[in-house]
């Protein structure tokens, strides 16, 4: 059965666009705007999880690393179909 969960993003201005900070899953990645940034957010996090699926370890649960966003950067969530 499928599960989603909402993660939450942050998402630092740069000169050339976003990067993106995702805590919960301890990586970046980078978008050219706020839409593009959040496309890649949920790209980047569905690969991690269906990799932590196939080495059978632990999907990291929402929030559970904290995380201090600067009064810069911007906080969004997205959600993340589980298997």
């Amino acid at each position: 059965m499928k599960m989603t969960k909402r993660y939450k993003v942050v998402l630092t201005p740069t000169e050339s666009g976003y990067l993106v900070t995702m805590p919960d899953f301890d990586c970046n990645t980078f978008g050219k705007d706020i839409e593009d940034a959040l496309y890649m957010a949920k790209d980047a996090m569905e690969a991690v999880v269906e990799t932590l699926h196939d080495m059978g370890k632990e999907i990291p649960e929402p929030g559970v690393k904290e995380y201090e966003a600067s009064s810069k950067d911007i906080v969004k969530y997205v959600d993340i179909e589980l298997v």
